[in-house]
């Protein structure tokens, strides 16, 4: 909700009032905003006071109250942000360390594409996404007065929850979508419906995915449609599979099946799917807004035949070709994206560091995937010693 250019609303308060609320609510926006991205980036308070002007006593105060409420759910948008201020948290979004990701993401992909030269039936994006049958209530809009800085209210927990792993190709085709549920006994009439989306069901106790759910989608799903694919080209070209940087992705086992398949993995840098990840520019938030327009489902069967008509009215060629086209995939064009950085000749492709970078690397070098095992060494001995402490 754009405050500054709302009119009806300093209808019903002074001018003074209405100043101090749009204050207030910018304020809760920046907040949320740099404390999200402090928690993943590990920049320290002060810091951020620095940097932005703040009273170190006061930012603390509000970091505790943020903390203490974030685990109920929010209701209402925040305000949106000014020019300068988004300007600032552009800035204070690409670290140092998330400019190293970012322009090793374009160098890698420069290289990638110089080596290869991958045709468009051989790039492809995987990224999942949650669907739940409350969640055209959660975009309410709200105004609230002075004394409540964040408007929230308990919500009902849905009823009915799964997550969509989706793929799709930068000739703007879609591959078969894979719907986690934590229904152990899917309804026949679902599997046998012919519809131009293809699904496939698994059963979670979660509901989300893991290591072992994105190993069964490479083996199942994008393995046999790639050699479908190299077999209707005639052609043994090797693949490009990109995605984000979900702790699910970075499993030994399948980045092993993905070398010897001629799959090559790309991870985004962090914190910059919105902007790199095709996926998230224009095709998920189709198929969210045609579910918002629903009314909510009363069974399962209906819920997930919602869901499947949106993929029909989201998964597009014409979506599919804009999303890559957007991204500066394909055509690679580094400069495409808003939040590029300028590629350096002189920078290497891998940072050398103590902490493992993931965001802008090749998950299937030789290198990358020892880390890999050795990082998973590491937390199965954890796990292991904190199991014989208990």
């Amino acid at each position: 909700m754009n405050l500054k250019n709302n009119t009806d609303l300093s209808k019903y308060v002074s001018s003074s009032e209405f100043r101090n609320m749009k204050d207030k609510l910018e304020k809760a926006a920046r907040l949320s905003i740099i404390l999200e991205n402090e928690k993943k980036l590990k920049i320290k308070d002060s810091e951020i006071c620095k940097y932005f002007g703040v009273k170190q006593n006061s930012f603390l105060y509000r970091k505790k109250k943020y903390l203490k409420e974030k685990n109920v759910k929010k209701v209402g948008r925040p305000a949106k942000l000014l020019e300068n201020e988004e300007e600032l948290l552009k800035k204070f979004i690409l670290t140092e360390v998330s400019q190293i990701e970012v322009n090793r993401y374009w160098g890698l992909m420069k290289v990638l594409f110089e080596k290869y030269h991958y045709p468009p039936e051989f790039i492809f994006n995987m990224d999942e996404t949650p669907i739940c049958n409350d969640s055209n209530r959660l975009s309410m809009k709200v105004v609230c007065p002075n004394s409540i800085q964040k408007p929230k209210r308990n919500l009902e927990k849905s009823s009915f929850h799964i997550s969509a792993v989706c793929c799709v190709s930068s000739d703007g085709s879609s591959l078969p979508t894979l719907i986690i549920s934590k229904l152990k006994t899917i309804p026949s009439e679902l599997i046998l419906q012919n519809h131009l989306v293809q699904l496939d069901f698994v059963q979670t106790n979660s509901g989300f995915i893991d290591s072992d759910i994105y190993h069964l989608w490479m083996l199942k799903t994008f393995i046999p449609f790639l050699e479908k694919t190299r077999n209707r080209l005639n052609s043994n070209h090797p693949a490009l599979l990109t995605l984000d940087g979900h702790k699910s992705h970075f499993d030994v086992r399948t980045c092993e099946l993905a070398i010897k398949h001629g799959i090559d993995i790309v991870c985004f840098p962090a914190n910059g799917t919105h902007i790199y990840q095709p996926l998230d520019c224009g095709i998920f938030c189709s198929l969210k807004n045609h579910l918002k327009r629903q009314d909510i489902p009363k069974s399962f069967t209906h819920f997930v035949t919602n869901a499947r008509d949106g993929m029909q009215v989201a998964f597009t060629f014409k979506n599919i070709i804009s999303a890559f086209k957007h991204t500066g995939i394909y055509p690679l064009n580094p400069e495409k994206t808003g939040f590029s950085l300028k590629i350096n000749n002189k920078s290497s492709v891998s940072t050398p560091s103590k902490r493992i970078h993931l965001g802008g690397t090749l998950l299937t070098q030789p290198e990358i995937v020892e880390k890999l095992k050795q990082r998973e060494e590491k937390q199965t001995k954890k796990r292991i010693r904190h199991n014989q402490d208990n």
